[in-house]
């Protein structure tokens, strides 16, 4: 009896997450102020992400009766003026057990000669259960067929009536400054890359922008020299945003007006790596953007991904 499983994305349910194509953005971000990612629980000790940090499930002691429960979910809050942080909630609840250990004790599924499953990793589920004299287990959750958590336990947890304990931040996922200005934490070095893989697209003909925007952001990026990627034949920084400016006016219409006459990239250059900056509209995200080395060799990738030969006089008219 083997049970065969089909292809599929692997999915991590513990938090729901989580070439030269762009954009590479480090970091994510929700509406409300705190919104619960992990349905079921984890642990409120050691690494989530890491078994090994993990507490041993075991099986519910025969007579075990819990008075309460605790477990852990993860949220993400926005801290005014702070960004939005990924924080840790441990919670309790107390009464009633009934229903959910009735679904702990439930047999695991088998699977059948003719049992297909997707190829999805489940987080484990972790709930703590204490007795009223203080005993605590965290028991083995049964998995269906396809090891994924019995639709029963995940909705025994879910129906309980959590309150909080504490709340601790564990990291900062968006700063205040790439909430204002949609500016990504962390971006590839897409002019460098493609120019190393000899990407050689023609430069866009006509605006940047099918509309003249009326203010470009600027995301400037510094080169990490802690995070760094390769083609295979060179190896590249990649970079952590640092300033934000605006680009308009009479600097604004030069600038776009310079990019749209720019000649394509001819020729190899060897100067060191160098900064960069993507530019977007205002307001916008950095999905049609202009890439743009502030130095080195003054290169730039149009909002089509054409390399095109900027010069230091146009750079320059970009703001720090």
């Amino acid at each position: 009896m083997r049970t065969r499983w089909a292809l599929a994305t692997i999915l991590f349910t513990l938090l729901g997450l989580g070439g030269c194509a762009r954009p590479e953005v480090v970091g994510f971000g929700a509406d409300s102020p705190a919104v619960a990612t992990g349905p079921v629980g984890v642990s409120c000790t050691g690494d989530p992400f890491d078994p090994r940090e993990q507490p041993a499930p075991v099986a519910l002691p025969a007579g075990f009766v819990p008075v309460a429960a605790t477990r852990c979910v993860f949220a993400m809050e926005t801290v005014p003026g702070d960004g939005e942080w990924s924080v840790r909630i441990d919670q309790r609840t107390e009464g009633d057990l009934s229903a959910l250990v009735a679904a702990l004790r439930q047999p695991p599924g088998q699977p059948g000669p003719d049992t297909i499953c997707t190829l999805i990793a489940y987080a484990p589920i972790v709930v703590t259960l204490v007795d009223v004299t203080g005993a605590s287990v965290t028991p083995t959750a049964p998995t269906t067929e396809c090891q994924a958590p019995m639709p029963a336990v995940v909705e025994a947890i879910q129906a309980l009536p959590w309150r909080e304990v504490s709340r601790t931040r564990v990291n900062q996922v968006r700063s205040e400054l790439e909430i204002v200005t949609n500016c990504p934490r962390g971006y590839k070095p897409v002019v460098g890359l493609l120019a190393a893989e000899g990407g050689r697209k023609p430069p866009v003909a006509g605006p940047a922008f099918p509309a003249t925007p009326a203010a470009l952001q600027v995301c400037r990026f510094a080169l990490d020299p802690d995070d760094t990627i390769s083609t295979g034949t060179v190896e590249l920084k990649i970079g952590k945003l640092t300033t934000a400016p605006v680009l308009e006016g009479p600097a604004l219409a030069q600038f776009l007006a310079a990019v749209e006459a720019a000649p394509a990239v001819s020729g190899r250059c060897d100067a060191p790596q160098p900064e960069f900056a993507i530019l977007f509209p205002k307001g916008e995200g950095a999905g049609r953007s202009i890439a743009v080395e502030t130095g080195g060799c003054y290169r730039a990738l149009d909002t089509d991904d054409g390399l095109v030969q900027l010069d230091a006089a146009t750079v320059a008219l970009l703001p720090v």
